[in-house]
């Protein structure tokens, strides 16, 4: 399992915001301090399993060009440029289809973004 979250946390960030914030001498450090406080591993599974079996148009069987017939929320979409861990670009077609809003974060955060770039996503 620790493997499995080496490779999530990977992932999770870009390559140029780990070389900027992580000390190569320090990453072993780092790491078992992550797996010390990591969740439950049925748990983690369990979630990770939830969301890659997250659909909505399959959930509705309905296609990505009539999703605006059962979407009626006002709908604002926050996505990373630089997102490693989940593809942005399923997110900003959402957005086009549904004519919402969009704010892309473009900074080396990755998928963290919307907690590093907090005052981009306040606006």
């Amino acid at each position: 399992m620790q493997r499995v979250y080496d490779i999530c946390t990977m992932n999770c960030y870009t390559p140029s915001f780990f070389i900027r914030t992580v000390n190569p001498e320090e990453i072993n450090e780092r790491r078992h301090n992550s797996y010390s406080s990591m969740m439950n591993s049925q748990d983690y599974l369990a979630g990770l399993v939830a969301m890659i079996t997250h659909d909505i148009y399959k959930s509705n069987s309905i296609s990505p060009e009539d999703i605006s017939t059962i979407v009626k929320a006002d709908v604002h979409i926050i996505i990373s440029t630089q997102d490693q861990l989940v593809n942005p670009a399923s997110s900003i077609d959402f957005s086009r289809e549904l004519g919402c809003g969009l704010t892309k974060l473009t900074g080396d955060y990755g998928h963290i973004a919307v907690w590093s770039e907090a005052d981009k996503v306040r606006k």
